[in-house]
């Protein structure tokens, strides 16, 4: 496989400028970056060489005449991405283009997931993805994976509802399949994807409502995830001293009254039914007061979490990542109804925009980053919006 290293002080710089501006020439490159024409001469050349861009087309010369610019854009089939969402009892896994644009899915749901059985689980979806693979310059840059638990430095160190922080799981991956690994928490990954592909802000949370609650943090378009790698936990901020226990060791957790699974047990629970799933909950909804009610709870418990979070961080955007939300969009407007601290009321909150494959894209955003040596990157959205 091959790598790509920037060979100039500031190629990662045109780099973003020519991923920005989607399609630009060299003269307005010197005008932005206020590098020498040499110097931009010089590091577009590397990048042409180095097939991570291309000339596109030549534009009209100025109303004074001079030679006609030559355009320059990022090229998208350069390389290949994998993205990889593990969650409690299912995989989702795709296969991309360096731009986010998915080629392939593969999914697996229902399945027992432990430490003995997932790297022959993952190999098995990643080998599915890599059959006949279109061509690139670099093939298969690496392999984004998202946990749903906490990660720091590759590694897992907690994960509430499974084994799997008892295996080196980035090293034996990494060494079955022979492709970089990058392991990530699940909302971070959301937050990532969010910010990547369909977000105009520079600050946004992503909160995953999910078996537990979490968010990923966006601040001036860089992820922040703490010392340790557990900023965002607010699953597991107070709500309730001495409250129900949770498997983080605290009592009282958030995420212990509001996550989807503990709502979904109470409507089971309230309906005298031993299970009921999102297309249940959806018809309760247009005919059932009650359940009407228990839903409209979720949304307010919700909203202290996300005022908890908004009070500490100031972002422009919070962004819902859940199922249910996206199919009741009437609960966004519980949440913000409940907001109701004076500085809290500007924020915008919104549900994803890249509804059941939010932290896929977020999986495919690290790798990239990883790959093209850049912090923060925005990928035009109109794929993805479509």
């Amino acid at each position: 496989m091959q790598t790509y290293n920037p060979t100039h002080q500031s190629e990662p710089l045109i780099l973003k400028n020519i991923i920005d501006y989607q399609e630009i020439s060299r003269a307005k490159l010197t005008k932005i970056t206020n590098l020498t024409k040499s110097s931009v001469s010089d590091i577009t050349k590397t990048l042409l060489d180095k097939d991570i861009i291309y000339e596109s087309k030549v534009g009209n010369s100025t109303n004074s005449g001079g030679r006609r610019p030559i355009y320059l854009k990022f090229n998208e089939n350069s390389a290949l991405v994998i993205g990889i969402e593990i969650g409690r009892n299912y995989i989702k896994g795709g296969l991309s283009y360096i731009n986010g644009s998915l080629i392939r899915e593969k999914s697996y749901t229902q399945i027992t997931i432990n430490r003995y059985n997932i790297i022959d689980t993952l190999s098995q979806i990643i080998q599915q993805l890599c059959s006949d693979l279109p061509k690139s310059s670099y093939g298969i840059i690496g392999v984004g994976v998202a946990i749903h638990g906490s990660i720091y430095k590759n590694k897992i160190t907690f994960v509430p509802y499974s084994d799997m922080d008892e295996i080196e799981l980035q090293e034996k991956l990494s060494s079955h399949t022979h492709l970089p690994v990058f392991l990530i928490n699940e909302a971070n990954a959301s937050a990532l994807g969010e910010y990547t592909f369909t977000s105009n802000s520079e600050s946004l949370i992503s909160i995953s409502i999910q078996d537990g609650i979490g968010a990923g943090i966006i601040e001036k378009g860089i992820l922040y995830s703490g010392k340790n790698g557990n900023a965002g936990e607010i699953g597991h901020t107070t709500l309730y001293p001495d409250g129900r226990l949770c498997p983080c060791g605290n009592h009282g957790c958030l995420e212990q009254y509001a996550s989807t699974t503990i709502l979904y047990k109470e409507i089971s629970k309230l309906k005298e039914v031993e299970y009921c799933d999102l297309h249940q909950v959806i018809n309760y909804w247009h005919n059932d007061e009650e359940v009407i009610q228990l839903l409209k709870n979720n949304a307010k418990l919700i909203s202290i979490g996300v005022n908890n979070i908004v009070s500490m961080y100031d972002p422009e955007t919070v962004v819902i990542n859940n199922e249910l939300y996206r199919e009741i969009p009437d609960l966004i407007n519980v949440i913000e109804k409940h907001l109701t601290r004076r500085n809290n009321r500007n924020v915008f909150i919104k549900n994803t925009s890249l509804e059941d494959k939010t932290t896929l894209y977020g999986c495919l955003s690290l790798v990239i980053r990883q790959f093209l040596k850049l912090n923060k990157i925005k990928f035009n959205t109109n794929i993805f919006l479509t």
